[in-house]
């Protein structure tokens, strides 16, 4: 069974120790360095391994850098009223897919907190207006919004403390589950924000920045899966502007 030493880790860290990512060939050319007996099927089950240990993190496919032990994976604080929302959900609609978060998980990656928080639901299109009136029956004191105008986020949303946003879900929109709860993945978060600016209207200008780069600095954000959502939302190039414009991730890392 391969051990750290026989992985050589150690030796793998030093040689690229003066890289801030590093490709596939590059661990190739490497392991083909040390390994005078080297094969393909022997280089790939060491990648496989590696990443087992979580070592190594992919930044897109094919790329990869040295995991710190700082970059834990995004698994916001799901609270009691979104796990009850989300599962009075779920009971009424069981085939229904859907995610749910709210806005106050970007707390920690902001400079300057904002005076209205939301939670956002968002559900298959065929689904949405009926989850949207289950929602208004359950709780007549909640502020539920189906699809916002412009206008309603002006007039309405702004100046309420807390808001409930009905929103369809996209196909192949990057989810993932966390205690049982269907969550967006940060790539997903940050996407949704730089496109959706009305909605969005407190997370914009240098504070879009400042999110963008701590989402970058604190944790494992997937460059393919961001940019593989952007393009599903027909925002690609302009994400990449605003991406090197404001040297978020590295120009190397986009394709």
């Amino acid at each position: 069974m391969e051990t750290h030493s026989l992985l050589r880790l150690d030796d793998l860290k030093e040689y690229f120790k003066d890289k801030t990512v590093f490709t596939i060939n590059d661990l190739r050319q490497y392991y083909q360095r040390i390994d005078t007996s080297f094969n393909e099927s022997a280089f790939k089950w060491k990648i496989h391994a590696i990443q087992k240990k979580e070592f190594l993190r992919t930044v897109k496919r094919g790329v990869y850098t040295f995991q710190s032990g700082s970059r834990l994976l995004y698994q916001p604080g799901i609270s009691s009223r979104l796990k009850k929302k989300y599962k009075e959900i779920k009971k009424e609609f069981p085939y229904t897919g859907c995610c749910i978060w709210e806005t106050l998980w970007l707390n920690e990656l902001m400079n300057h907190q904002p005076g209205h928080f939301m939670d956002l639901l968002e559900v298959e299109n065929e689904a949405a207006q009926s989850v949207f009136y289950f929602l208004q029956q359950q709780d007549e004191k909640d502020k539920i919004y189906f699809k916002p105008s412009d206008k309603e986020i002006e007039q309405y949303i702004a100046s309420n403390r807390q808001s409930t946003i009905i929103r369809t879900l996209l196909t192949q929109a990057p989810t993932q589950e966390q205690e049982g709860i269907r969550i967006p993945k940060l790539e997903k978060i940050l996407v949704d924000l730089f496109i959706d600016r009305s909605l969005f209207i407190a997370y914009q200008g240098q504070e879009l920045i400042t999110i963008f780069k701590n989402a970058y600095r604190q944790f494992p954000v997937n460059i393919s899966t961001l940019f593989r959502y952007a393009q599903r939302r027909k925002k690609k190039d302009q994400l990449t502007d605003f991406i090197l414009k404001n040297e978020i991730i590295p120009g190397e890392l986009i394709d």
